[in-house]
């Protein structure tokens, strides 16, 4: 075995998230043993519920075309963990992220700390980027942001995108409580920029109490990469105090979108909404481009998801469901098709893999003329592409998609 599947195999044992951190302790131990490691360079940190990793993107690849030196870390990954470390677009190396745990596991070892797999990938981008000397980094919030293992940062520019019902165990059962939670991100004096669907009373009060100016996006979009767009924007004029951009390199980097999200190939379309809210966005715009294509569904859910609400969106609008099970972190076919008890059998199908479902549905779509739609978990997509196109070598590089429409 490799050093890097050993390292890979050693963090993937830990926790994915601490149960409901009620301190930051672990990270700020950590952050002082490590001598601060963001303060080398600017961060600009984002949080939200959905549209958090095509902001962070777009805003990184800004900055990366006006020749700045910019790290990206972002959340979960598609092919690799090593995705969610990236400089200008080049991701960690395998050797990079061994000698980077190395260093981690033996610090937390001496410390008798017990970080979880999250707050590790935090730990080992930002010691990367000090290391690579970045001029600023974008950084993505895991879950919520007052207790996020990454809100140590002191960042110039904070964004929250949307809030919308998502892990309530950790954050709260209303949308002021998972705003409260958000809001943790703000530090005093710091501008905010907030999404359409961020504008809740909580964050409000917590930007005045810091002093904090606040740029908001108040127009609602068909598309919701035409919102994500928006917010960055925004942010990027507010970073205009900062960094030297020019209108081009925005323009440029306003039309991408990372893999998987509304990503069309063909008649495929594959996209990792896998919440209410992210799926309902997900059938707006497929109404919005494709208003007279029938749709078959290849859905899988992780275990932590809302996968009810989730089909019962979907149902209305699908001819047919294919339902994918895979890792432990995805719902059982069983658990899912018990969602779908009320449809009647011949809608749906259950499949035992992944590979299964996509194949099923890939030939039954050709040969109806169907738009096929992938979407839900991050931990689908991977084999799903595969399947998809078995030739083709998928770039681990960060590769942002323009949009285009077939």
């Amino acid at each position: 075995m490799s050093n890097y599947k050993k390292m890979l195999k050693q963090l993937l044992e830990t926790p994915l998230l601490k149960e409901k951190p009620s301190t930051l302790e672990n990270v700020q131990s950590l952050n002082r043993a490590l001598s601060y490691p963001t303060s080398t360079y600017s961060t600009i940190h984002v949080a939200g519920t959905n549209g958090k990793g095509s902001v962070s993107m777009k805003i990184a690849k800004a900055l990366e075309y006006c020749g700045y030196r910019v790290g990206l870390y972002t959340s979960p990954h598609i092919h690799s963990p090593r995705e969610r470390i990236c400089i200008n677009s080049e991701i960690i190396s395998e050797e990079e992220m061994v000698c980077g745990a190395e260093k981690l596991f033996n610090v937390c070892q001496k410390l008798e700390l017990n970080l979880s797999f999250f707050e590790y990938m935090t730990f080992l981008a930002f010691e990367f980027f000090c290391e690579k000397r970045v001029d600023v980094a974008v950084i993505e919030t895991g879950l919520g942001g007052r207790l996020d293992a990454t809100n140590i940062l002191c960042p110039i520019l904070t964004i929250i995108t949307s809030i919308s019902k998502e892990h309530i165990q950790f954050l709260g059962q209303n949308l002021e409580k998972i705003a409260f939670e958000k809001a943790g991100i703000l530090k005093p004096k710091v501008p905010v920029v907030l999404g359409p669907r961020a504008r809740f009373q909580s964050i409000y009060k917590h930007a005045c109490a810091l002093h904090c100016p606040v740029c908001y996006v108040s127009k609602f979009f068909h598309f919701f990469d035409e919102e994500n767009s928006e917010i960055a924007k925004n942010a990027l004029e507010q970073l205009k105090t900062d960094f030297i951009l020019s209108q081009k390199a925005i323009n440029q980097a306003l039309i991408l979108r990372p893999s998987c999200r509304f990503e069309i190939c063909g008649d495929i379309i594959f996209d990792v909404a896998h919440n209410p809210e992210a799926i309902f966005y997900l059938l707006q715009a497929l109404h919005y481009f494709f208003p007279k294509r029938s749709l078959r569904f290849v859905v899988g859910f992780s275990k932590d998801k809302d996968y009810e609400s989730c089909l019962e969106l979907i149902a209305p609008v699908a001819i047919h469901i294919h339902l994918v099970q895979g890792s432990s972190r995805l719902v059982s076919t069983n658990e899912l098709s018990f969602a779908l008890k009320d449809a009647p059998s011949s809608f749906y199908t259950c499949h035992q893999s992944i590979e299964e479902g996509v194949k099923a549905a890939f030939s039954f779509a050709f040969q109806a003329n169907e738009l096929t739609v992938v979407c839900g978990s991050f931990y689908i997509m991977q084999e799903a592409k595969s399947v998809a196109y078995p030739i083709k070598a998928f770039d681990l590089n960060m590769q942002g998609a323009p949009i285009a429409f077939s």
